[in-house]
């Protein structure tokens, strides 16, 4: 499957787990949802690797997240804490720019690029900074975009079983199923296919985030 089936499958599980995690909290349904939705986040990690090695501009490519991680702000916070600003928690958009510029960093920048020791301790820089901002999944999702770059060159087969070990190893209760997302990235064909919707695919988060809060406060 292309890049475009790809964030599209990311983008419907990501807001069935959203749906769960804040329209159907009470329910006990809830559970259901929560496990559809833990597909998404490491395809978008997937994605993410795969944008920074075929961009054509590196820091432009970094910047379109930036932008979107202070846009995004705002409908994240209304949706999971029901306030405009929340300091404690940030929205996804901000793990996936740390991403790009650790994987911008290790691609593009001469001194690090063949320096794998050097790279570990940036990943590392990174995650730490992750976690203690409280990005959306913190440290794990920086890691994971990390070990996703590494093995790039051998091919989406590995990435996906790298993925669904990585899940199952390092992280907890219903977290473990994201491994499951592996099997959709080892069947990545290398392909971007349709690009007329590309900014839809960044405007979705901030709101479908939106809609939901609105849902929830009727």
């Amino acid at each position: 499957m292309n890049s475009f089936t790809l964030r599209l499958i990311a983008i419907i599980t990501m807001a069935i787990d959203h749906i769960g995690a804040v329209l159907m909290k009470d329910s006990s349904y809830n559970i259901c949802f929560r496990l559809i939705g833990r597909l998404s986040f490491p395809i978008f990690c997937f994605l993410i690797v795969e944008g920074v090695f075929h961009t054509r501009n590196i820091w432009k490519y970094a910047g379109r997240m930036l932008l979107f991680a202070f846009i995004s702000e705002i409908p994240y916070d209304l949706a999971f804490h029901d306030t405009l600003f929340y300091w404690k928690a940030q929205n996804v958009f901000w793990t996936l720019f740390l991403g790009v510029v650790l994987m911008g960093i290790c691609v593009y920048v001469p001194i690090i690029k063949d320096e794998i020791v050097l790279q570990i301790i940036l990943a590392a820089a990174i995650a730490y900074l992750a976690y203690n901002v409280q990005c959306d999944y913190d440290a794990k999702g920086i890691l994971l975009i990390f070990i996703l770059g590494v093995l790039r060159k051998f091919g989406p087969y590995i990435q996906g079983i790298a993925n669904g070990a990585y899940m199952y190893l390092l992280t907890q209760n219903t977290q473990k199923f994201a491994g499951f997302s592996g099997i959709l990235i080892a069947f990545y064909n290398g392909k971007p296919g349709p690009r007329k919707l590309k900014y839809f695919f960044y405007l979705f988060y901030p709101l479908h985030l939106l809609i939901i809060y609105y849902i929830f406060k009727i």
